[in-house]
């Protein structure tokens, strides 16, 4: 057991507990300890000064094997380093109580690692890419856990062999394969969604560049026909067309956190639930998170009903400009450049008072937010799908990986039982 188990919390990527198996193995599967089926492949690389390396990192949360950098041998201090090829199941053995393993995808075949990585293969009775898959359960996580030695979460190192000595439950290897195809089907899918969104987030950020005016500029690119020869935008400062409602916003207590049912916000959004409310209005909140602003992040919301704020978010409204229409161009602007101070960066009020709004009409305001407002609406519906189809492949792979649901190896698609 690890040493760290009494004295710190589990990491995020790991349910706190004893790894436990059930009672017997589901029918026609085996119970095995790993090292049966696994062994650590050993590529080692002699370092040439001059010759370029391609380095890899396995993510955290089994984010997937991808590439760190690129350096000249005589760049690497470390000169323990191994080759990796396709395939290869990666675990960083400082990392690995936070999920960090994967496969090595085709396309970094022949990367580096260093020795702070175990790279292993099959023996024949174990498909690696259903290991990918097991790393996701539970059981899995704590064994990694538990096979690491350390006192603090950020300093526990991974022992292999004791890891190898762990029984699991493993089907038959054609039912393991089964397994990777079918949830490989559902990783595709997720892909193509996730795409979906990115691409859908371009088209929107393209044609904001178009609606909006650019720096220097009073007039968009592109107008709708009946704003066409409505003349050019006119210059504001932010706090001349908006009202700040900074003097209502407190932190929450423990008192307030009792049965939340009202959206707490911060800088970031919606932080907690909380019991009271002190808004109930529409307003739009600018994050004063300044380190958020230099990362692009979305840190402006459109928000209404009932809902409490804490000092983190300036608070907005106005009778002279759209609120919607604001959000999306307070987004275009991005305000990185507003933001002050070191420790930490802020954007404060008189910096967001003095920022300058290029604005249309109020009509032609609420146009261009309505037709952004459809794109919205659009990526809003493909991200609840992805949340979905997340969901349901989770549900499906726990239920596969410890036998509850069985697939059919006659069908040529793989049906789940």
């Amino acid at each position: 057991m690890s040493d760290i188990v009494s004295k710190s919390a589990f990491p995020k990527t790991v349910q706190p507990g004893i790894p436990q198996l059930s009672a017997k193995p589901p029918m026609g599967w085996k119970r095995t300890s790993l090292g049966f089926d696994l062994y650590e492949q050993n590529r080692s690389v002699v370092m040439q000064d001059e010759k370029a390396y391609r380095l890899v990192t396995v993510k955290r949360a089994r984010g997937g094997v991808v590439e760190r950098e690129v350096k000249q041998g005589a760049e690497i201090s470390v000169k323990t380093q191994f080759q990796v090829k396709s395939g290869d199941f990666l675990i960083s053995k400082r990392q690995i109580v936070h999920g960090a393993c994967g496969l090595v995808p085709s396309e970094l075949d022949g990367s580096t690692v260093s020795n702070e990585y175990s790279v292993l293969r099959s023996r024949g009775n174990i498909d690696l890419l259903f290991l990918k898959y097991l790393s996701h359960s539970t059981y899995f996580q704590q064994t990694c856990f538990h096979s690491s030695v350390g006192v603090h979460i950020e300093k526990m190192i991974f022992k292999l062999d004791k890891w190898l000595s762990w029984e699991f439950d493993l089907p038959p290897l054609p039912e393991q394969r089964r397994i990777a195809e079918i949830l490989s089907t559902w990783d595709q899918a997720i892909e193509t969604t996730e795409k979906l969104i990115a691409n859908s987030q371009a088209q929107k950020k393209a044609l904001m560049q178009q609606l909006f005016p650019r720096e220097g500029e009073t007039t968009p690119r592109l107008r709708f026909p009946e704003f066409r020869d409505a003349g050019e935008w006119g210059i504001k400062m932010l706090g001349d067309v908006c009202n700040f409602l900074n003097n209502r916003r407190k932190p929450v207590t423990s008192a307030h956190r009792v049965n939340g049912i009202y959206p707490y916000y911060g800088a970031s959004g919606i932080v907690d639930y909380v019991d009271q409310y002190i808004f109930d209005e529409t307003t739009l909140l600018i994050g004063e998170d300044g380190a958020k602003w230099a990362a692009f992040e979305k840190t402006a919301f459109l928000v209404s009903g009932k809902y409490w704020v804490n000092n983190h978010a300036h608070v907005l409204t106005s009778h002279k400009i759209s609120l919607s229409f604001l959000e999306a161009y307070i987004t275009f602007l991005n305000l990185a450049s507003y933001v002050t101070g070191a420790a930490p960066p802020k954007l404060t009020l008189a910096k967001l008072k003095s920022v300058p709004v290029t604005l249309a009409s109020k009509k032609e305001q609420q146009k261009i937010a309505d037709c952004l407002s459809v794109l919205d609406e659009m990526i809003c519906f493909i991200q609840r799908k992805l949340e979905l189809l997340k969901a349901q492949k989770n549900s499906l792979m726990q239920q596969l990986l410890t036998g509850k649901r069985r697939v059919s190896l006659s069908s040529v698609q793989g049906e789940v039982a």
